[in-house]
Protein backbone atom coordinates (compact mmCIF):
# COMPACT_ATOMS: atom_id res chain seq x y z
CA UNK A 1 0.00 0.00 0.00
CA UNK A 2 1.02 3.66 -1.11
CA UNK A 3 1.17 6.10 1.73
CA UNK A 4 1.48 9.83 0.82
CA UNK A 5 4.12 11.64 3.02
CA UNK A 6 3.34 15.04 4.39
CA UNK A 7 5.40 16.89 1.96
CA UNK A 8 2.98 15.14 -1.18
CA UNK A 9 0.13 15.29 0.16
CA UNK A 10 -0.12 18.74 0.91
CA UNK A 11 -0.23 20.00 -2.70
CA UNK A 12 -2.71 18.10 -3.18
CA UNK A 13 -4.73 18.71 -0.20
CA UNK A 14 -4.24 22.66 -1.15
CA UNK A 15 -5.55 21.87 -4.90
CA UNK A 16 -8.84 20.28 -2.93
CA UNK A 17 -9.04 22.87 -0.90
CA UNK A 18 -8.87 26.22 -3.47
CA UNK A 19 -11.43 24.40 -5.69
CA UNK A 20 -13.98 24.10 -3.10
CA UNK A 21 -13.13 27.74 -1.21
CA UNK A 22 -13.04 29.34 -4.71
CA UNK A 23 -16.23 26.93 -6.43
CA UNK A 24 -19.19 28.94 -4.37
CA UNK A 25 -17.89 32.03 -5.65
CA UNK A 26 -17.21 31.93 -9.10
CA UNK A 27 -19.82 29.72 -10.17
CA UNK A 28 -22.27 32.84 -10.47
CA UNK A 29 -19.74 34.09 -12.55
CA UNK A 30 -17.92 31.23 -14.68
CA UNK A 31 -21.20 29.00 -15.09
CA UNK A 32 -24.22 30.39 -13.47
CA UNK A 33 -26.73 28.18 -14.82
CA UNK A 34 -25.25 25.34 -13.97
CA UNK A 35 -23.09 25.40 -10.74
CA UNK A 36 -23.56 21.79 -9.78
CA UNK A 37 -21.56 20.56 -12.54
CA UNK A 38 -18.90 22.55 -12.39
CA UNK A 39 -18.72 21.03 -8.77
CA UNK A 40 -19.27 17.54 -9.65
CA UNK A 41 -16.10 17.83 -12.33
CA UNK A 42 -13.74 19.58 -9.76
CA UNK A 43 -14.67 16.35 -7.50
CA UNK A 44 -14.56 14.03 -10.13
CA UNK A 45 -11.33 15.00 -11.17
CA UNK A 46 -9.57 15.66 -8.29
CA UNK A 47 -10.46 12.09 -7.14
CA UNK A 48 -7.41 10.42 -9.47
CA UNK A 49 -5.06 8.49 -7.79
CA UNK A 50 -2.36 10.28 -5.85
CA UNK A 51 0.40 8.59 -6.94
CA UNK A 52 -0.19 9.78 -10.60
CA UNK A 53 0.31 13.04 -9.05
CA UNK A 54 3.14 12.29 -6.71
CA UNK A 55 4.95 10.97 -9.31
CA UNK A 56 4.88 12.83 -12.51
CA UNK A 57 6.96 15.72 -13.49
CA UNK A 58 4.82 18.93 -14.57
CA UNK A 59 5.12 18.24 -18.33
CA UNK A 60 2.75 15.07 -16.98
CA UNK A 61 0.46 17.31 -15.03
CA UNK A 62 -0.28 19.58 -18.17
CA UNK A 63 -0.52 16.81 -20.37
CA UNK A 64 -3.30 15.43 -18.35
CA UNK A 65 -5.05 18.43 -18.27
CA UNK A 66 -4.92 18.90 -21.74
CA UNK A 67 -6.55 15.65 -22.56
CA UNK A 68 -8.92 16.29 -19.68
CA UNK A 69 -10.18 19.36 -21.75
CA UNK A 70 -10.02 17.22 -24.90
CA UNK A 71 -11.88 14.43 -23.55
CA UNK A 72 -14.37 16.64 -22.24
CA UNK A 73 -15.16 18.77 -24.92
CA UNK A 74 -15.20 15.66 -27.68
CA UNK A 75 -17.67 13.82 -25.37
CA UNK A 76 -19.93 17.44 -24.51
CA UNK A 77 -19.58 17.64 -28.48
CA UNK A 78 -20.83 14.79 -29.55
CA UNK A 79 -23.40 14.35 -26.83
CA UNK A 80 -24.62 17.50 -28.00
CA UNK A 81 -24.32 16.74 -31.78
CA UNK A 82 -26.31 13.28 -30.81
CA UNK A 83 -29.11 15.11 -29.09
CA UNK A 84 -30.03 17.35 -31.72
CA UNK A 85 -30.28 14.55 -34.05
CA UNK A 86 -32.79 12.56 -31.78
CA UNK A 87 -35.30 15.60 -30.78
CA UNK A 88 -37.89 13.50 -28.99
CA UNK A 89 -37.30 10.28 -30.51
CA UNK A 90 -36.86 7.65 -27.21
CA UNK A 91 -35.85 4.76 -29.04
CA UNK A 92 -33.14 6.62 -31.38
CA UNK A 93 -31.81 8.42 -27.86
CA UNK A 94 -31.73 4.67 -26.34
CA UNK A 95 -29.83 3.30 -29.10
CA UNK A 96 -27.39 6.22 -29.26
CA UNK A 97 -26.57 6.09 -25.93
CA UNK A 98 -24.44 2.70 -26.20
CA UNK A 99 -22.18 3.42 -29.48
CA UNK A 100 -20.76 6.64 -27.35
CA UNK A 101 -20.08 4.59 -24.46
CA UNK A 102 -18.09 2.05 -26.14
CA UNK A 103 -16.27 4.76 -28.29
CA UNK A 104 -15.17 5.85 -25.40
CA UNK A 105 -14.40 2.76 -23.88
CA UNK A 106 -12.37 1.77 -26.82
CA UNK A 107 -10.31 5.25 -26.67
CA UNK A 108 -9.67 4.67 -22.73
CA UNK A 109 -7.80 1.35 -23.23
CA UNK A 110 -6.37 1.72 -26.29
CA UNK A 111 -2.47 1.90 -26.23
CA UNK A 112 -1.82 5.49 -28.07
CA UNK A 113 -1.40 7.29 -24.72
CA UNK A 114 -4.57 8.99 -24.51
CA UNK A 115 -6.39 6.66 -22.22
CA UNK A 116 -7.36 10.16 -20.21
CA UNK A 117 -9.32 11.60 -23.03
CA UNK A 118 -11.76 8.73 -23.31
CA UNK A 119 -12.35 9.08 -19.58
CA UNK A 120 -13.39 12.16 -19.65
CA UNK A 121 -15.29 11.73 -23.27
CA UNK A 122 -17.12 9.11 -21.05
CA UNK A 123 -18.07 11.25 -18.46
CA UNK A 124 -19.00 14.52 -20.43
CA UNK A 125 -20.96 12.45 -23.56
CA UNK A 126 -23.40 10.87 -20.46
CA UNK A 127 -23.67 14.39 -18.91
CA UNK A 128 -24.96 16.03 -22.14
CA UNK A 129 -27.05 12.51 -23.24
CA UNK A 130 -28.69 11.48 -19.95
CA UNK A 131 -30.49 14.63 -18.07
CA UNK A 132 -33.48 12.66 -17.51
CA UNK A 133 -35.86 9.62 -17.79
CA UNK A 134 -35.94 10.54 -21.54
CA UNK A 135 -34.14 13.12 -24.33
CA UNK A 136 -34.47 16.53 -23.20
CA UNK A 137 -36.56 18.92 -25.37
CA UNK A 138 -33.49 21.31 -26.38
CA UNK A 139 -30.32 21.21 -26.17
CA UNK A 140 -29.64 23.91 -23.68
CA UNK A 141 -29.25 21.59 -20.51
CA UNK A 142 -26.52 19.59 -22.61
CA UNK A 143 -25.44 22.63 -23.70
CA UNK A 144 -25.33 24.12 -19.66
CA UNK A 145 -23.39 21.22 -18.21
CA UNK A 146 -20.66 21.42 -21.11
CA UNK A 147 -20.45 25.11 -19.73
CA UNK A 148 -20.61 23.78 -16.29
CA UNK A 149 -17.83 21.23 -16.81
CA UNK A 150 -15.77 23.48 -18.99
CA UNK A 151 -15.87 26.26 -15.51
CA UNK A 152 -15.32 23.08 -13.11
CA UNK A 153 -12.29 22.33 -15.29
CA UNK A 154 -10.91 25.74 -15.49
CA UNK A 155 -10.97 26.55 -12.09
CA UNK A 156 -8.80 23.05 -11.33
CA UNK A 157 -6.35 24.01 -14.28
CA UNK A 158 -5.29 27.40 -12.73
CA UNK A 159 -5.25 26.26 -9.38
CA UNK A 160 -3.63 23.12 -10.26
CA UNK A 161 -1.29 25.22 -12.04
CA UNK A 162 -0.59 28.08 -9.37
CA UNK A 163 0.28 25.33 -7.12
CA UNK A 164 2.60 22.95 -9.21
CA UNK A 165 5.42 25.74 -9.37
CA UNK A 166 5.71 25.94 -5.21
CA UNK A 167 5.90 22.46 -5.16
CA UNK A 168 8.28 22.02 -7.22
CA UNK A 169 9.86 24.57 -5.56
CA UNK A 170 10.02 22.97 -2.39
CA UNK A 171 11.56 20.19 -3.55
CA UNK A 172 14.43 21.49 -5.94
CA UNK A 173 15.55 23.29 -1.95
CA UNK A 174 15.02 20.02 -0.10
Amino acid sequence: IYTLSLHDALPISCRGGLTVMLMPALAEWIAPVSPVTMGVTAVMVMSIPTTAIVHSDTSVLVQRAAHRLIGCLLGALVGLACLAFVGDDFLLWVALIPPGIWLCSQIQNGTTGISYIGTQAMFAYLMSMVQGQGPPQTISPGFERLVGVMGGLSILFVITISTILPHRLLRYHQ
